[in-house]
């Protein structure tokens, strides 16, 4: 794999000076307002590329809001996904600005992680494979280590009981679901995710990895994509790479897994937009003839696995409620095709990961040593 890393940095490092404005604070995209996520994801990227400079230029009035954006959103509910996402990216922010130990963090993470985990656990579904488990799953083990590594805290036995609940509760695969499903599914790789980047951090090895890489390769579109939407989407599509590239002693499938690799790295380089950043999809708006003869045809109806999830995916896009992109970033309607901060992170990412699977002595990314959203393994 190969590629000028220099002038593909120069570009989405132009795209990022673009969304910070006059008083430091980070919007979404070009059009969009300011938003507390979009600043980590920001540092994040800026990280990821090595732009050390603009880290260091605005450290401390970044430092500064991130405490105040954390404190503004505890104000609504801390046990909320929304809340506990911004806490994990906060964590690793302060990590990367070199300013780990916070106590407002401290108070919180004491706060959230619960009496019982194995309880907590069930609780939110993780053994069943429930849309969210995954994350809220990351975001308590991200709470221990963080508490035990930069506090002292003595929270082992809680994580190895954290890692015992999920290795008795994984299914054939190597993942968490309904027992009633008995083909592959793309849900299985994208809540389960969230798992694995503890158990990479911590050292558990003990899953099926060579069959959970055959079984996404098998899902990868002739774009090269990895998800039940065309066009693929910036989340996925890292979810999927990031397995495939985890650990690669890969003998048996090394030829099929560099191929696989090969395809979406190409893919990625292909569909930087001329701003130098990404956006989610191309091809689920407009709904024009070339469009929609893209996503019938991505059914792939002769490949049962993930069949009825890229079928519903379908329908779903179709409906004029899904002609733009709502999350809980920011009150606003992204198009599909508008390149924003959290795709770019994301679509870097997954590029990154795989420039360092072919060649480990590639030294032109940063990745975070801490888990969650950026951990490549020690």
């Amino acid at each position: 794999m190969d590629f000028n890393r220099d002038i593909f940095k120069s570009r989405v490092n132009k795209f990022l000076l673009e969304l910070i404005d006059k008083d430091n604070d980070v919007h979404l995209s070009l059009a969009s307002g300011k938003s507390e996520f979009a600043l980590c994801f920001m540092v994040h990227t800026l990280f990821l590329i090595g732009n050390n400079e603009i880290l260091k230029k605005k450290k401390f009035v970044w430092i500064n809001k991130l405490e105040k954006n954390i404190i503004s959103l505890s104000e609504k509910n801390i046990n909320s996904k929304t809340f506990q996402q911004l806490l994990s990216l906060t964590i690793s922010c302060l990590i990367i600005l070199d300013n780990p130990k916070n106590q407002i963090l401290k108070n919180f993470c004491l706060k959230l992680i619960p009496t019982n985990i194995d309880a907590y656990l069930s609780e939110i579904g993780a053994d069943i494979g429930r849309p969210g488990s995954g994350n809220l799953s990351m975001f308590i083990a991200i709470f221990y280590i963080y508490l035990i590594k930069y506090y002292n805290y003595n929270y082992s036995e809680k994580l190895n009981s954290w890692i015992n609940f999920h290795k008795k509760s994984m299914n054939y695969y190597g993942f968490w679901s309904n027992k009633n499903y008995s083909n592959f599914r793309y849900s299985f790789f994208q809540n389960g995710f969230h798992q694995y980047e503890i158990f990479n951090y911590l050292g558990f090895n003990d899953f099926p990895l060579e069959n959970m890489k055959r079984n996404i390769i098998n899902l990868q579109d002739k774009y090269g994509h990895f998800s039940s939407i065309p066009g693929g989407t910036a989340c996925h599509d890292y979810d999927a790479i990031y397995f495939l590239t985890y650990n690669n002693n890969d003998i048996n499938i090394k030829d099929e897994l560099s191929i696989s690799l090969q395809n979406i790295a190409k893919r990625i380089l292909d569909i930087q937009h001329q701003d130098g950043g990404f956006a989610e999809s191309l091809f689920v708006r407009p709904i024009n003839l070339n469009n929609l003869l893209i996503q019938l045809n991505h059914i792939n109806i002769k490949n049962k696995d993930g069949r009825s999830e890229r079928i519903q995916r379908f329908i779903a896009n179709l409906r004029p409620k899904n002609s733009y992109i709502k999350n809980h970033w920011l009150d606003y309607r992204l198009d599909w095709n508008e390149t924003n901060i959290f795709n770019t992170w994301f679509k870097i990412l997954s590029l990154a990961k795989i420039d360092f699977y072919f060649n480990k002595k590639v030294k032109h990314w940063n990745f975070l040593n801490f888990p969650g959203i950026g951990y490549n393994g020690k």
